[in-house]
């Protein structure tokens, strides 16, 4: 290689102090001291040139008289960063001067790729970094898993809640009903027989539509009597005296009764006054004739104080005046019908009758 390699320069610098050390030896005679400095000269005149013809990149490496290990230092990266097959040949060239030197140099660069290898393996250690976030796929996917989720919520729209609001407000409509008892007819309303006795949205009814068989015989029912004895004492209390001149009766006795009123009056004529047997609301034993059983009764302070205070002891006037054709009979202010008190009250404040406020018929099947 040419004479600019730094070994070569650091072997020529060492036979040059070899050469002067030589010389000093032999000029022992001479006291003076300006020989070394010529020497010196001589040696920095033989090491500068080299240093003078380095290219621009090597130039760093012409300080290496100052020591030899910091110039050696600088130097050797760049040998090798080239390619190995530099130095190869550098050893190669043998001289015997510079096996010396060689060593030297050799500690110097043992010391250098240290922290040129340390320089490289972190430039490694940043690709491993890079492999180990190559997993960025993995937020990716959840990214996309995210809006899977997202893409879930739209099955989850379906404009149901309209419907519910639809249901809601056909719900509002049916306590609407209740509201509105002057409408019943168009009611839907349930029938459940129990014990040949027909329930009407939960309430007993028994009329010229709907019979009680003649085994049917449940006698007076006890909270029906209990809430009269009750109106009757509140009403004794204001100076009226209300009795019962009839209460259960049962399928003979009401066959009876209407076969009497048939044989005197007729048929039709019973029939707006008397219930056929099976149909008399007096086998249910839920009502009371009380008092008389005049028209005039009504005109009366007993007949006016019950129906202005029967409802608020469970009590109806079931056949009031101007509902025989929805009840099926003439007007009879002594007949009283049990309800209680919550329902009785409604009923009588609607003005209806109970078929009316019910919205069913009372006409014989006939």
């Amino acid at each position: 290689m040419s004479i600019f390699n730094p070994k070569r320069r650091i072997a020529i610098c060492l036979a040059l102090l070899l050469l002067a050390t030589a010389c000093a030896s032999r000029a022992e005679t001479f006291s003076e001291q300006p020989a070394p400095p010529d020497a010196e000269s001589a040696f920095e005149e033989a090491a500068l040139p080299p240093s003078s013809k380095a290219p621009l990149p090597d130039e760093e490496p012409a300080e290496e008289p100052l020591s030899l290990e910091e110039s050696e230092a600088p130097a050797e990266p760049s040998s090798e960063e080239e390619p190995p097959a530099g130095p190869a040949p550098q050893e190669s060239e043998p001289e015997s001067v510079a096996a010396s030197a060689s060593e030297q140099s050799s500690e110097a660069s043992s010391e250098e790729p240290a922290p040129e290898s340390s320089v490289e393996e972190p430039a490694s250690e940043p690709i491993t970094v890079v492999v180990s976030e190559e997993p960025e796929p993995e937020p990716v996917s959840e990214a996309v898993s995210e809006e899977e989720p997202a893409e879930s919520p739209a099955p989850l729209q379906p404009i149901e809640p309209p419907v519910i609001i639809v249901e809601e407000e056909e719900e509002t409509e049916e306590p609407a009903e209740p509201l509105q008892p002057a409408a019943p007819a168009s009611q839907a309303y349930t029938s459940v027989i129990i014990d040949g006795l027909t329930y009407i949205n939960g309430i007993p009814i028994v009329n010229k539509t709907y019979s009680v068989p003649r085994e049917y015989a449940p006698g007076v029912n006890p909270t029906a009597y209990a809430a009269f004895e009750t109106m009757r004492d509140a009403a004794a209390q204001e100076g009226i005296n209300l009795f019962i001149i009839s209460g259960y009766r049962s399928y003979d006795h009401q066959a009876n009764t209407y076969q009497r009123y048939c044989n005197r009056d007729g048929q039709a004529a019973a029939d707006r006054y008397s219930a056929r047997p099976g149909h008399s609301e007096h086998q249910t034993g839920l009502c009371f004739d009380l008092n008389s059983l005049l028209f005039s009764f009504g005109d009366t302070a007993e007949g006016k104080w019950l129906a202005a205070h029967c409802a608020e002891y469970g009590f109806i006037i079931r056949y009031p005046i101007d509902g025989e054709s929805s009840t099926g009979y003439r007007y009879e202010p002594w007949h009283v019908r049990y309800l209680g008190a919550e329902l009785a009250q409604s009923v009588t404040a609607s003005g209806l009758t109970l078929e009316d406020y019910l919205g069913i018929t009372s006409v014989y099947a006939e």
